[in-house]
């Protein structure tokens, strides 16, 4: 991937609005304009000293990476690695104040500056270089989520992969789908397998949802044990080289009724549908949504498709645009959306499938495999 044109872009765009540099946060906009690993903070706070300003600084010349210095001893033990960082600024553990940081932003000059900030970036940066170096900020939220919206060729090989370990992973946890299973068995083995075929890491919580006359009414209030007359269904998805998938697929634990089934139909229908409609340069978020929708109303069910039908994703699970109501950019090769349509019955089935689907010319290009039929288990 040629990290060097991101940056050059990005400067380009800090030309044209007189910005001296943009902060962005150690996410995956740190892997995606310089190749160096994302600092993950896990399923809980991992506050280092002064980390609130761990950050990297994009300015017309150098990238100046910022972090506590545990959290910076991966990188400063590689740091040829990644060639376009050009000083690693690692805060001494007695540092608790943010004096390295605020002493290394004075001497490059950008005090009284306009600076670019991401979405992401800690309000005691954002309020500290405002008061002590009398900067002003620009948001550059919106055009670096438009830059990672549109995937190079690159990158869509490695969320190809990453879909097809989805489909792996569904096909050798099949067997563990019976009657009297744990649903936290099944999510622990999930687990196991992401990383057994290649991922580094989920790009979520795994959630096997499991509905029946026993769970409640809402997404996380569900059956903890399979049991014949319930319907599963999977949320789950991997990191592969610093990209997402995100997959959904629903199995009938015994012979559903007719109506599930004819359900389970009309899911698959409005899927297809949207996934056909989205033709590079013809379509927005917002119509894409709404055509699912028309598919799943004209059946019979108009509230029980309670949330948006797809969202962006890349090197997050989630990113902009979405396939939802509000989103009026238009669709563009490259771009790649979850399509996830679903029908929530409370006390009977929650009934959903998702896919990664890449946006074509002629249509949306579906990035997985595993088969769209009405599955049983007994």
């Amino acid at each position: 991937m040629n990290h060097a044109v991101r940056i050059d872009v990005l400067r380009e765009k800090m030309q044209a609005q007189n910005v001296a540099g943009v902060f962005l946060p150690l996410d995956a906009s740190l892997e995606y304009f310089t190749g160096a690993p994302r600092v993950e903070s896990g399923q809980t706070r991992q506050r280092q000293n002064s980390a609130e300003y761990a950050s990297i600084l994009i300015t017309e010349s150098e990238i100046i990476y910022f972090n506590s210095r545990l959290s910076a001893l991966g990188l400063l033990a590689n740091n040829d690695k990644y060639p376009l960082i050009n000083q690693i600024i690692a805060f001494p553990d007695a540092d608790l104040s943010g004096a390295t940081f605020i002493g290394v932003c004075s001497k490059l000059g950008i005090a009284g500056h306009k600076l670019g900030y991401l979405q992401d970036i800690s309000s005691s940066l954002v309020l500290r270089l405002q008061e002590e170096l009398a900067v002003s900020w620009v948001n550059f939220d919106p055009l670096v989520q438009q830059m990672r919206a549109k995937k190079d060729p690159d990158e869509l090989f490695l969320m190809s992969k990453a879909a097809s370990i989805n489909d792996k992973i569904y096909h050798a946890v099949f067997p563990q789908l019976q009657p009297g299973t744990g649903v936290t068995e099944i999510a622990a083995e999930i687990d196991r397998l992401a990383r057994v075929f290649g991922a580094a890491n989920t790009s979520f919580t795994t959630s096997v949802m499991n509905f029946g006359a026993m769970e409640g009414i809402s997404y996380g209030d569900h059956y903890p044990v399979l049991r014949r007359g319930y319907v599963l269904a999977f949320d789950y998805g991997v990191v592969y080289q610093g990209y997402c998938s995100d997959f959904g697929r629903t199995v009938f634990v015994g012979e559903p009724e007719q109506a599930l089934i004819n359900a389970h139909e009309l899911v698959m229908l409005a899927q297809k549908k949207a996934i056909a409609a989205m033709k590079a340069g013809e379509i927005s978020g917002t119509e894409v949504n709404r055509l699912a929708r028309e598919v799943l109303k004209e059946g019979g069910y108009d509230r029980e498709f309670n949330h948006r039908l797809g969202h962006g994703i890349g090197k997050d699970v989630h990113e902009r645009p979405f396939l939802a109501e509000g989103e009026e950019r238009i669709l563009e090769q490259g771009m790649c959306f979850t399509v996830e349509p679903s029908l929530c019955l409370p006390y009977r089935a929650l009934i959903r499938v998702e896919d990664v689907v890449m946006v074509l010319p002629e249509g949306g290009k579906n990035l997985n495999s595993t088969t769209w039929d009405l599955v049983v288990v007994e």
